[in-house]
């Protein structure tokens, strides 16, 4: 009998992360697709913060980054001259892990998954092909063409990851609603050499072309994108030698091998439905769009993760059907305002004519590198495009608020607690940053959620996050339920009502209104795009204003700490220094003992025995560095009025960071000085010993009598070499402690006089 739970149709991207996750969730799937080989090129190109904190979740992540580039920089060309350099590089540090666009084409994430999967033993089904299916009460009976034999595949859901002519989409007869751009466009792999080769993308403008190069790995190191002529646009054989070379050109690039080259539509169409029963659409079969911003295979992965962890969750027994109606409800308005956005965007810049002409080629190149000087207009492009503003504030599941978080909000990511290290689980979990209650624990306890604690920090207060508030956080790393109340029972209820499922049915899902396109013309469209601008123009004017009132605060704040910080160090410094001196003479002492040719009397092993709680106390500090950590990890050095203020600190950090280094050599060593002393000491009444903590237990200073124990010259020879490097370990950290004591009281002395306090 065929235990497919899942039949997945299409093995792109969309379909692979599908498989993967359930796969690794323990649902049997199937997943097929018509072609006889994976795909070796394609248009797709960057993988975008979201998707990748998907992939940490599937942990393939770093296989990504391996594979794939970060894009740093932006080149804009005006007529073959450089107008603006565009740094992206870290546009999102405060927001994600992965603060880039990575550049990674989808035939190789493809490769990738494809792999990861086989490791799983799952295959791709090639050269097979649906060619019907009917939906009963027992699930999915579809017919497959499998290398020219029909055969029956069995399966509780169906999934339609097939593309822009989606066999299930039509098999269910669901309308593709929207339109096909008249322009025809082009993608290339080239070898190429020139000033734009440089592993950076250039976005390059003409009077009447554009063109958009990647930079890429392996043999053709430049993927092109651009627009063909008007005159060729109907011609079905185009090749490279009908493209326009004039921006090359000017660009001085030499074309050394074109390697791929092909031409096609740009569309921009959206599914009136993503779900019929037990069948779904994913991916470009629900909804295609323009390139801009790289959103299209991006949106689809989006989709895989969240379907796949609701059919998961039903499939297990874990719910009801009726979680699967968030599917759409919680998709369908994202694909629709996306497709909307980025029809305005594409339409703006690929449109002809004077007009548009001269705002793309003078105003643009003038505008964009003013914006980019704005910290809050680079932080709104990066949450816009990395996707991870996407939220879901309608759906059943999303409940509740505190302060800036609401449910359904994606969790914000805290570095210095490593918040997203749990999302691995991909499991529902509750997440409270500071000290939740022991109702909470109990009650969580009691229904199997696991609860991780965090650290409770200006990092997270930044993040939007309430002190000891709890959130229930659903397997996709979206926050399910935030309560600032504390309120047990509501949080029992939601647990009980969305996480099991036995009262899952009894909520009703609300959909949303099919969204129509009008066709407009370029007027209408620069006014929508200038009245955009100027919102947003004026919108981050206004919080750059605020920020900078809000920074003077802050800057106070952290100060006035962090001179509480180096008080509370300068005492810990002056106190470390006397039990260092102290430890060695107590270390002087204990290698004259392990002297061969040096009496070993009573009164020699006494002094030594009496010096034991000196030697055997480590010394090392724990400094009172939360404040200069959190000006680090939070990116707030940015703060202070002087750049010599910020190298100061960052001085002094770096010190810390030093001494520090030296700790576990001090574990090391003096745990063999530990061995050593109950080696060599032996008490005629009570020996020493070791208890189960790992700390020396010495007798009552009233047994009198006690001798070496052992008295080996060899042994004795190893013991002494042992205790000199222990020395010069310590003298090594007593000249970290000085230096440091030095900057402290320097620091200190700085700030004080910088701030007149």
């Amino acid at each position: 009998m065929d235990q497919t739970k899942v039949l997945i149709v299409g093995a792109g991207p969309t379909g692979l992360v599908l498989a993967l996750w359930l796969t690794k969730a323990g649902i049997p799937i199937r997943i097929i697709d018509k072609t006889d080989k994976p795909g070796t090129t394609s248009r797709a190109m960057v993988m975008h913060a979201r998707n990748l904190e998907f992939y940490h979740q599937m942990g393939i992540d770093q296989m990504a980054i391996d594979g794939g580039l970060e894009m740093k920089d932006i080149n804009l060309w005006i007529r073959g001259k450089q107008a603006a350099r565009l740094p992206i590089g870290d546009i999102g540090v405060r927001y994600s892990p992965y603060p880039y666009v990575l550049i990674f084409p989808q035939d190789k994430q493809e490769q990738l998954l494809i792999e990861e999967l086989g490791k799983l033993g799952v295959r791709v089904d090639r050269n097979t092909e649906l060619l019907s299916f009917e939906m009963s009460d027992n699930g999915i009976h579809a017919r497959l063409l499998k290398e020219g034999i029909q055969e029956t595949c069995h399966s509780l859901f169906l999934a339609g990851c097939d593309g822009a002519h989606s066999s299930v989409r039509k098999g269910l007869n669901i309308g593709f609603e929207g339109g096909t751009y008249s322009h025809t466009f082009f993608v290339a792999d080239i070898r190429a050499s020139g000033p734009a080769a440089n592993g950076e993308m250039h976005a390059a403008l003409d009077s009447s072309d554009f063109m958009i190069l990647f930079p890429m790995k392996g043999d053709a190191n430049i993927r092109l994108v651009g627009d063909l002529n008007q005159d060729q646009e109907n011609n079905p054989e185009l090749t490279w030698e009908d493209v326009r070379k004039d921006i090359l050109s000017r660009l001085k690039m030499d074309v050394e091998k074109v390697n791929w080259f092909s031409s096609y539509r740009v569309h921009h169409r959206v599914a009136t439905q993503f779900r019929r029963k037990n069948v779904f659409l994913l991916g470009d079969a629900a909804h295609i769009h323009s390139p801009v911003g790289g959103q299209g295979m991006n949106t689809g992965i989006g989709d895989a993760v969240n379907l796949a962890w609701k059919l998961a969750a039903v499939i297990n027994g874990q719910a009801s059907e009726n979680l699967l109606d968030t599917y759409e409800t919680e998709r369908i308005p994202f694909a629709r305002k996306l497709v909307g956005s980025t029809d305005r965007a594409f339409s703006f810049v690929s449109t002809k004519g004077f007009f548009a002409t001269q705002v793309r080629l003078h105003v643009m190149p003038v505008i964009l590198p003013l914006l980019f000087r704005f910290d809050s207009f680079k932080r709104l492009m990066f949450r816009t495009v990395s996707q991870i503003s996407i939220r879901y504030p309608k759906s059943f599941l999303s409940s509740g608020r505190t302060g800036k978080l609401h449910g359904g909000d994606r969790l914000p990511w805290v570095q210095s607690v490593h918040n997203f290290e749990p999302l691995v689980s991909r499991q529902w979990q509750a997440h409270c940053y500071g000290s939740p209650n022991t109702a909470l624990k109990n009650l969580l306890s009691e229904k199997n959620i696991p609860l991780y604690i965090f650290e409770w920090n200006a990092e997270a207060a930044t993040a939007g996050y309430l002190k000891d508030a709890p959130y229930i956080v659903r397997p996709d790393g979206y926050i399910g339920m935030a309560d600032g109340t504390g309120d047990i029972k509501k949080i029992s209820a939601y647990c009980d009502t969305y996480i099991f499922h036995d009262k899952l049915n009894e909520m009703e899902v609300h959909h949303h209104p099919d969204l129509h396109h009008k066709k407009k013309n370029f007027r209408e469209y620069f006014l929508e795009f200038l009245m955009i601008f100027l919102a947003v123009t004026l919108g981050f004017i206004a919080e750059n204003v605020r920020e900078r009132i809000g920074d003077r605060s802050k800057e106070k704040d952290y100060i006035e700490s962090l001179i509480q910080d180096l008080k509370t160090d300068t005492a810990k410094i002056r106190i470390a220094l006397t039990r260092i001196n102290t430890q060695m003479n107590g270390m002087d002492t204990l290698e004259m003992l392990l002297t061969p040719d040096v009496n070993k009397n009573d009164s020699a092993i006494y002094i030594c025995y009496r010096q034991k709680d000196a030697l055997l106390n480590e010394n090392t500090m724990n400094f009172s560095d939360r404040t200069i950590t959190q000006l680090f990890s939070s990116g707030n050095m940015r703060l202070f009025k002087k750049q010599s203020i910020s190298d100061s600190i960052t001085d002094y950090y770096s010190t810390i960071r030093n001494v520090d280094a030296q700790k576990q050599y001090y574990k090391d060593y003096f745990q063999k000085c530990l061995a050593i002393y109950q080696d060599i000491y032996e008490f005629d009444a009570v020996h020493s010993r070791i208890d189960s903590n790992g700390n020396l237990i010495m007798p009552e200073m009233g047994y009198k009598k006690f001798h070496l124990a052992n008295t080996n010259t060899d042994d004795l020879k190893k013991y002494k070499s042992t205790i000199e490097l222990t020395k010069k370990i310590i003298s090594s950290y007593r000249d970290d402690i000085k230096l440091l004591n030095r900057k402290s009281i320097s620091l200190l002395t700085y700030l004080k006089g910088e701030y007149d306090l």
